[in-house]
């Protein structure tokens, strides 16, 4: 499966395959009394699990006929924790708490330790808003890599680190942005990958 699933799709197919271990399948009214949802609500859900080829059901529709497919969580997918957004703009304080989930198949993950959700426009056009970072945690990059990087006292900014002459910056794609030099600038993670939804 190279599509990722979104952290209450997880949520329920954990729910689905708990409930056939114990025994049986759980119904729609129960998956959906479960999580608080409309049985209408639930069916997109499950719509979209058979989409993304970790769930099966039956020709009939039974509710109780679902199948999980091979263990969904394989060994060649990654459950990455979505940690906040970093701007790509001026730096602001960064949101490390984790929001949600997502799981994506390893490749495409890339070794990712965590994704950012990019707010601003600094990285434009490389970089949208919107647009999901795979992040690997790194105190250090090669100059002309993509980092999140902390600026002064716990703000963080994604930009392009430049390194020259022992000095190191950071470089917006966009340049209406300036240059971002500071003594106490610190590497903390290096882009690996990207994720965009064409809207």
């Amino acid at each position: 499966m190279s599509q990722s699933l979104t952290d209450r799709q997880r949520s329920i197919l954990d729910f689905i395959s708990s409930a056939i271990q114990r025994g049986a399948p759980p119904s729609y009214r129960e998956i959906a009394a479960h999580f608080g949802i409309t049985v209408g609500g639930l069916q997109k859900q499950i719509r979209a699990l058979e989409t993304k080829g970790v769930l099966r059901r039956p020709r009939d529709r039974a509710a109780r006929g679902l199948q999980v497919l091979a263990r969904y969580a394989l060994a060649g997918q990654m459950r990455l924790p979505m940690v906040g957004q970093v701007p790509a703009g001026r730096p602001v304080e960064a949101v490390d708490n984790v929001e949600d989930h997502l799981v994506l198949d390893r490749v495409l993950a890339r070794g990712a330790d965590f994704v950012l959700r990019v707010k601003g426009d600094s990285m434009s056009p490389e970089i949208l808003e919107g647009d999901l970072l795979l992040v690997k945690r790194a105190a250090d990059a090669d100059s002309g890599d993509n980092v999140i990087a902390h600026v002064g006292d716990g703000d963080a900014t994604v930009k392009r680190l430049r390194k020259a002459n022992g000095q190191a910056w950071l470089e917006a794609a966009n340049p209406q942005y300036p240059m971002l030099r500071s003594p106490s600038l610190k590497v903390v993670g290096r882009v690996v990958g990207l994720l965009r939804q064409f809207r």
